[in-house]
């Protein structure tokens, strides 16, 4: 049978609620025809499923095969660096780009990685200055700071900082990825 009548016997066996003529042997075959017609080798899909989802339909104890799929996610495997697949965990898919420029990152290599969940601002990376008017009172509203001393010149600010790392990520959904092996 060619690719078109296996698929199309599949349809009308379901629609009639028949089993389809296939014959037993040529299942695995079948199947593979289905699979590579449908999707790309290598072809990565986004998920937003259930973690019950997960566990029914991937290999999730045995390593070195955790991550491959099973029941209905066979001939697909989850992220994680295993089997094949590009490690995804924990990143943030960012589209290739093919356009020069004076940008900080390389978006036109694929597979690059860049970026970090949390950053410790550098001393370069801190404003040059701070512009504080000493003065006590208001200008048209506006309030300004006082030390109790005017015009003194310089000001040190005690900021009372312990040097942590602060959040640098943006807005996010967790979703699981798989992708075609």
């Amino acid at each position: 049978m060619i690719l078109k009548d296996i698929i199309l016997n599949l349809i009308n066996a379901k629609i009639r609620n028949n089993p389809a003529e296939i014959e037993p042997e040529d299942h695995a075959t079948v199947e593979e025809q289905i699979l590579d017609a449908i999707f790309i080798p290598y072809q990565v899909i986004e998920m937003d499923c259930t973690l019950e989802f997960i566990q029914n339909n991937f290999i999730w104890d045995e390593v070195p095969e955790k991550g491959l799929g099973k029941n209905l996610m066979v001939g697909f495997a989850y992220c994680n660096g295993n089997n094949g697949t590009r490690d995804r965990r924990k990143l943030t898919s960012v589209c290739y780009s093919d356009e020069e420029g004076p940008f900080i990152y390389d978006y036109g290599e694929m597979g690059n990685e860049f970026g970090s969940e949390s950053h410790v601002l550098t001393k370069e990376e801190l404003p040059s200055t701070i512009d504080i008017d000493t003065s006590a009172g208001t200008d048209e509203g506006n309030d300004y700071m006082t030390t109790g001393r005017q015009n003194e010149g310089r000001i040190t600010l005690q900021t009372g900082g312990l040097d942590k790392a602060h959040n640098n990520m943006q807005p996010s959904i967790v979703s699981f990825f798989v992708q075609r092996v």
